[in-house]
Formats: structure tokens, sequence, C-alpha cells
């Protein structure tokens, strides 16, 4: 249960810590913005005079064509009390007969934040899934833009497209997703790829989805891709190609309202056996928010056991224990070096090794006399590193460092303890004590000692098993397994 009850509180801090990343950017950023304010009172067919009214240089840079705005089309695209309610005719798919496609151009920028709100009518039929907007860009806000499986090279290698998609398997049988539907100059595939975000979506639901984008260095694997749905961060990849070396001029310069059904319009599994409706609002599009320059913070990472440079004698028994934490993600890892090489990986709280449970109980043990450096590397879920580390001594049982494996040197009493513990030092003057629990957590400490014996008030532990960690006046350190 406590285990559990932990990963909740990390999982909940997790979202929490999301939610102040994904900020409202600057208004003085603002490229442009339709909320369909306009249309609070009205339900109008949606025309194509009133979409250049509404969007900035409509223009059809992806299909040669604005399609699914009257009078030209079948379907009924309409804003209704605000809203826009886009229209997908029954038996067919692509946009001749559903939805709507258009392109709407800005000026060139290296970043961006595209922000809609998103909602799927009571009684849409998912099939198998239809194009959504997304961001995308050229080497002009005129220039052709990837779309519809093209295998044109100077398409391919002057602009790129991230339209968005709902996708459910073609059976029908799996929860519908939403996925990035990119068309990158790397790309391997005729047609777009696939970068699931979120899954088992709802119907008459408002989602508000965010994409960032942060082009690349012309030529490198460092373009940014960030996916949030309701101010959650849910997709992040930090190694696109978005451009090719030498196409400096690919800028982002798209806002691509693409949504219609398809895949292929005569393939069935794409259709629906009835008219369906999606609706849209409040579209915005930012430049320079900086999502991805500080969307990952490193992790913190330190020794809680030995918390310090630590001396011991041939023979002894160590245990270490790390404390990694992440304000802005999870731990997905802690590894423990000796000297750089690897001794092991942990991926669950508590992090330590040595432990009785340990896979192997003296992996930390039995090093040479002399000193080593035990460093600890934590990973945070999304790449981030950190590292920590402390020398560790290793001396001659005969020198003058007594050799704590002596039972006379240090006594613990009782043991099993109740309210109190006392520890008491035969050779050398204590310098800290601290008490673990069975799981690792630190619940007593006490420092800054120049004592031979040492009274502790337990009366506030539960029942159980604790390990007591005695450091000496000159590192030395001991421990032991106590019972209350």
């Amino acid at each position: 249960m406590k285990f559990h009850y932990l990963h909740f509180l990390i999982l909940i801090l997790f979202v929490n810590v999301s939610l102040l990343h994904s900020q409202e950017c600057d208004s003085t950023t603002l490229l442009f913005s339709q909320t369909f304010n306009q249309y609070l009172d009205s339900n109008k067919v949606y025309t194509v005079d009133m979409v250049r009214n509404d969007f900035d240089n409509v223009s059809a840079r992806t299909s040669g064509e604005i399609r699914g705005l009257s009078p030209d089309w079948p379907q009924e695209n309409r804003v209704v009390n605000g809203e826009l309610r886009a229209q997908y005719l029954k038996n067919d798919a692509s946009a001749r007969s559903g939805g709507f496609l258009f392109d709407s151009s800005f000026d060139g920028v290296e970043e961006a934040v595209l922000e809609y709100r998103l909602k799927f009518d009571s009684n849409f039929v998912w099939t198998t899934g239809g194009k959504l907007p997304g961001l995308g860009g050229g080497i002009s806000n005129s220039s052709s833009i990837p779309a519809g499986c093209t295998q044109n090279q100077d398409v391919i290698q002057n602009a790129f497209s991230a339209r968005l998609m709902w996708r459910r398997n073609r059976a029908w049988t799996q929860p519908p997703y939403l996925i990035v539907y990119p068309y990158f100059p790397d790309r391997t595939s005729n047609c777009g790829g696939h970068l699931p975000f979120i899954r088992d979506i709802e119907k008459d639901i408002w989602y508000k989805i965010k994409q960032y984008i942060k082009l690349n260095t012309p030529g490198e694997y460092d373009g940014i891709l960030q996916m949030y749905v309701d101010d959650i961060l849910l997709f992040e990849q930090n190694d696109i190609l978005f451009r090719n070396a030498g196409k400096d001029n690919v800028k982002i310069n798209s806002l691509i309202m693409h949504t219609y059904r398809g895949g292929s319009r005569n393939d069935t599994v794409w259709h629906s056996p009835t008219t369906d409706y999606i609706y849209f609002d409040d579209f915005k599009v930012w430049t320079n928010c900086r999502f991805g320059e500080v969307a990952n913070q490193k992790p913190s990472v330190s020794f809680v056991v030995p918390s310090q440079d630590t001396i011991v004698t041939e023979g002894y028994e160590l245990y270490v224990e790390a404390m990694a934490t992440d304000n802005d993600g999870l731990i997905e890892q802690v590894e423990l070096f000796v000297n750089e090489e690897s001794i092991r990986t942990e991926a669950v709280f508590p992090y330590t090794w040595g432990h009785a449970n340990s896979p192997n109980p003296n992996e930390v043990n039995n090093l040479p006399i002399g000193q080593h450096e035990i460093k600890v590397v934590a990973t945070d879920n999304r790449g981030g590193t950190n590292e920590a580390s402390f020398i560790l001594t290793v001396e001659q049982s005969s020198s003058n460092l007594e050799n704590y494996e002596n039972e006379n040197d240090i006594s613990i009493s009782p043991n099993p303890f109740n309210d109190f513990m006392l520890v008491t030092s035969d050779l050398r003057a204590l310098s800290r004590v601290t008490l673990f629990n069975i799981s690792g957590m630190k619940v007593k400490s006490i420092d800054n000692l120049q004592v031979n014996e040492l009274k502790i008030n337990t009366s506030d532990l539960s029942d159980g098993v604790y390990i007591l960690e005695i450091i000496d006046e000159r590192n030395g350190i001991i421990y032991r397994k106590v019972l209350k």
C-alpha cells in the first residue's frame, strides 16, 4: 500500500508541475487569434468569404484547392453560437464530403505554439480516423507543404507538416486516440508518421490541444515537438529533423486547417454510417513562448547513506542509499558506479545498494585498500541527468582506525528497543547517528556530536525493523539492524 500511495503522490506532483510549464503565452507574441465570438448568437453556413475574413492569408498550400466551404461543396460546415462546427457526410471520406481544408499563413518563425479547443459530438462515430489541424511550414508563406501521401521531392525537401489525427484500428475494436501525423523530410513512408499522445478520447468533451514546435538546426536532429492536452504535457520528442542541411529558409509559417475522414476515400473502414460533427473553437498561434527551452529541469540526486566521504576498514559491510527527485517529471532510474564502473541500476524508490535484499548484497563491498569514488547518476523521464558522489576510503584493519567489526566497539541497547535506544562507543566519540526505516527513509538524525554515549528518544516510531547508521569522529561508519 505504501508503495502505490507514494507513486500516486509522484503522479499528482508531475501533473501539477506540467500545469506550470504549459503557461499561457504573452499576448505580445500572439501571431493569430480566432475565437468565433462574432458568431455568439448565430447559426450560419460557413462560407469561403467568411473564412477569408476570419483567418489570415487563406490559401490551399497543402491541397491545391480550398475544400469543404459553401457554396461549392456538399458538406455544410457552420458557425453555431460562437463555435465552428464541421460536418462529415455519411458513407464517404475525404474533404470532398466532410470537414474543410485550407491553410492560414503568417510570417515565418523558428518556434511556435498552436492552441485550439476540440469536441467530438455526442453521437460521433469514430470509424478508423481523420485529420485535425496542426502547424506546418516551408520556404515561404506561399510555398507548398507536404500532405496527401506525396512523393514530390521538392516539397519534401523544402517543407514539413505536423497535422493531427484521431485514430482507431481498422476493425473498430480499440478505443480512439489522438496522434501527430507528421510529414518530415526524413520520413521513409509515402504517407505521414504516427506519434500517439492521448488515448481513450471521449465524445461530448472539450479538449484543449496545444502543439509546440521548435525548428531544428538545419541538418541536425535537435528539433522539438511537444503535445499538451488540457495543459498537461503528454508527448515530447527532442530529436526531430524538420528541415535538412542548408534549409535555413524553411520556417513555421502555416496553420494547417484540415479536418476530414480518411485515409483512402474508397476504403470503407474510414466511412461512417451516419453524418457526424466535430466542434472547434479558440484558435491561437504564438511565437517566442519558449516552451521547449524551459520544459525540462535536471533531476536532483544526493546520497542519504553515507551522506559524506567515509572511512571504513577491510572486511567492511557498506549500505548505500540515494535520494532522487524531479521537479517537472518522474525519475526513470538511478545508476550506481564505483570508480566509473556501473554496478547496478535501480528503477524503483528506495534507491539502495548493498542491502540484505539486494540482488548482490556484497556489490559495494570488498574494495581494495585505498580511495574509491562512489557515484550515482539519476535520469528523469525526459532524458535529463544529474549526479552525486562521495569518496570511500578503505584502510587496513591493523591501522590506527579501529575495526568496528568488533562487537565490543559499539553497543546498542536495548535491542529490540521501545521508547528509547542507547548507543555507546568504547573507542572514539560519535559524530552522527541516523536511523532509517526498512524502506530507506530517514526517520531520525542527530549530528554535530562529540560524545561516546547517546540516548535517542524512539517513542514516536512505529514498530518495525530499522537501520542504524553510526559515524565516528574520523568518519568511520557502521550499520546495525535494530528492531522496535
